[in-house]
């Protein structure tokens, strides 16, 4: 198209984490299924592996950490 750029990220790339959440005490086969399939892809994926050269936000990087609060 006309006018259009394609422009490459720049380092550092960013990251976007995605979680999985559900309700506590949710016992249901398809989540079982579920969180098994998710655990064998990231194992395979090797998503959990922080590529060299990426960003990720402080909060993101500890395990359990929330995010700090924002100003009110």
């Amino acid at each position: 198209m006309t006018g259009m750029v394609l422009r490459p990220l720049a380092d550092p790339v960013p990251l976007f984490p995605v979680s999985m959440a559900w309700r506590h005490g949710l016992r249901h086969p398809g989540l079982d299924a579920l969180t098994a399939a998710a655990g064998t892809l990231a194992a395979e994926g090797r998503w959990l592996d922080r590529p060299p050269g990426t960003w990720l936000p402080e909060a993101d990087r500890r395990p359990g950490a929330s995010a700090p609060a924002a100003d009110a």
